[in-house]
């Protein structure tokens, strides 16, 4: 109470001031609310940490405050990443967003973002391809997570083209996916569905085969692109 009265009023410029509310915010998230994703505690900690950074402090305090908004960015991250292992892609957006606004804080380089970027992307490719493959998914859930997968990989491509196990892992998505309709052909099946599923298979293999060729070309010795091959 004291502290938090305090840059209310006569430490209002005092980055110090910002540091100390910050960091009591933070014990206090540690201590009591950890595991809350939407922890007000942490949310306040933030708050306070970029204040104190807008007023520009220096040397020692510095060090803390950088110190104590690793901490706090790393609590992001890590929920981020747990999102995407519990298959709740959706759910990590937010998190990664505010992990990647404090590291821009702590003075990362537009090219050091887009790396990031570009490696979150992969993630939430990869993770959208594991609910694929689960085959737990309706129609246009299945649908809705293709085109996710899809746009994440090409996302991150966008920022790493030539990289190998994006096209690799963007390639093994839509060559699946048309495994999985072949899938669903059985005695039932009526010629018009039939050629219906099979024009939907040429098209997503056809997808597929330039974006292995180039991962192939990347780095030709891959026994695992071969066989996509």
């Amino acid at each position: 109470s004291t502290i938090s009265s305090a840059v209310e009023g006569r430490e209002a410029q005092n980055p110090e001031a910002w540091y100390v509310l910050g960091f009591f915010e933070k014990e206090r998230f540690k201590s009591d609310e950890r595991w809350d994703p939407n922890s007000p505690r942490r949310e306040s900690a933030l708050a306070a940490f970029r204040h104190s950074m807008a007023l520009q402090p220096q040397g020692v305090l510095l060090e803390d405050l950088e110190k104590a908004l690793r901490f706090v960015g790393d609590t992001y991250f890590q929920q981020a990443m747990n999102g995407l292992r519990g298959l709740s892609p959706g759910q990590a957006v937010q998190s990664f967003n505010t992990y990647l606004s404090i590291d821009e804080l702590l003075g990362a380089t537009a090219a050091d973002l887009d790396k990031q970027r570009a490696e979150w992307d992969r993630q939430m490719g990869l993770a959208h391809g594991q609910m694929l493959s689960a085959g737990r998914l309706g129609a246009t859930e299945e649908q809705e997570a293709l085109v996710a997968a899809v746009g994440h990989y090409e996302a991150s491509l966008a920022l790493e083209p030539e990289h190998y196990s994006t096209r690799y892992n963007l390639a093994i998505t839509l060559y699946n996916h048309g495994g999985r309709q072949l899938k669903r052909i059985g005695p039932e099946t009526s010629m018009f569905e039939l050629m219906e599923i099979q024009d939907v298979c040429i098209a997503l293999f056809e997808e597929s085969l330039p974006v292995m060729e180039r991962a192939h070309a990347i780095q030709p010795r891959r026994l695992e692109t071969l066989k996509g091959l």
